[in-house]
């Protein structure tokens, strides 16, 4: 396999594993999205395959030899960040021949950079000064620099955060433009708020792989369609449309567990969701926030505590914990 992961983990400095048990593998010119929610670790997973990041546990391998053995200029990556990286107060064209001096690359002259600029739509030249340009063409522009030196690997940081959304459909036609690059093996993470945003359009994209991060863990599907297949029920429904999903609390008094609804209406849980809900760190108030997804058509607020209950059984009702993330029941 042209590049893998086993059992890969990592954490910061005297923190919780912030990855674990990564195993997935990527074929040599695929295209792989990662989707995620907010800080689910779109950008650490980016940092520890590229080996930006290399305090870690576990294993990733290049053409089958281990990636710590390998020289940055033999690896050949581009890890592009949602993190401008750029020399504000020099010009394009300055910035692009930086990148040129590091990849010991030649033969490339001021017509061909301009040309590649038009081609990824960056309206500007090459004197201009980056501080004069908008996020967006920022964002375009450190693209532009990192395939100048044709990498093995484009490791893409989600770089619609902070665009607004025509901006966001603008550089959803740069990643287009990405995708169809035949010698380009091509990762990319995106948040989930984008997700929704582009859903139509990313389901029309032929991806090689899906991989969903949650909770420190990868899962791994062939398209988007099995994606949200699988977990129809479960975390997945946070990027869906057209739920009904509303914020509420869960409060402790003794043993018993009450869904506080509005200001009145309260529903006490059936005795068999008592454990899950005994792991939840309840804080000093004994109250927890929590979002109540509905599959069905009904409505939190004109459903009585039989129905609420019966609805939890049939796994139409599914709450998340807003502090964990984590489903609850």
């Amino acid at each position: 396999m042209f590049f893998e992961t086993k059992n890969l983990c990592f954490s910061y400095y005297k923190s919780p594993l912030y990855l674990k048990d990564v195993n997935f593998s990527i074929a040599k010119n695929s295209k792989t999205m990662v989707l995620a929610s907010k800080d689910s670790g779109k950008t650490t997973i980016l940092k520890v395959l590229s080996g930006f990041e290399d305090s870690r546990f576990g294993n990733i391998y290049l053409n089958g030899k281990e990636l710590k053995e390998i020289s940055d200029k033999d690896k050949n990556f581009s890890l592009v960040l949602a993190d401008l990286i750029l020399f504000e107060r020099k010009t394009i064209k300055q910035n692009l021949d930086y990148q040129l001096q590091m990849a010991e690359i030649e033969g490339v002259n001021d017509e061909s950079l301009s040309a590649l600029l038009n081609e990824f739509d960056i309206d500007s030249d090459l004197k201009v000064k980056v501080k004069k340009l908008s996020l967006l063409n920022k964002r375009k522009l450190q693209i532009v620099r990192a395939i100048l030196k044709k990498p093995q690997i484009l490791f893409l940081d989600d770089q619609f955060e902070g665009l607004n959304n025509d901006e966001i459909q603008n550089m959803f036609q740069i990643y287009q433009k990405l995708l169809k690059m035949k010698d380009l093996t091509f990762v990319f993470t995106i948040g989930d708020e984008t997700y929704k945003k582009l859903r139509n359009q990313l389901s029309q994209e032929n991806f090689s792989k899906v991989v969903y991060l949650n909770l420190s863990k990868t899962y791994e599907f062939k398209t988007l369609v099995d994606f949200e297949k699988a977990y129809l029920s479960l975390d997945s429904l946070k990027f869906l449309e057209n739920v009904n999903l509303v914020t509420r609390y869960i409060e402790k008094e003794d043993k018993t567990y009450t869904l506080l609804n509005g200001e009145i209406i309260q529903f006490v849980f059936d005795i068999k969701f008592n454990k899950a809900l005994d792991a939840l760190n309840l804080g000093f108030a004994e109250i927890e926030e929590v979002e109540v997804v509905l599959l069905c058509d009904e409505k939190l607020d004109e459903i009585d505590e039989k129905k609420f209950n019966e609805l939890l059984k049939s796994n139409k009702c599914i709450i998340f914990s807003k502090l964990t993330e984590n489903r609850i029941i």
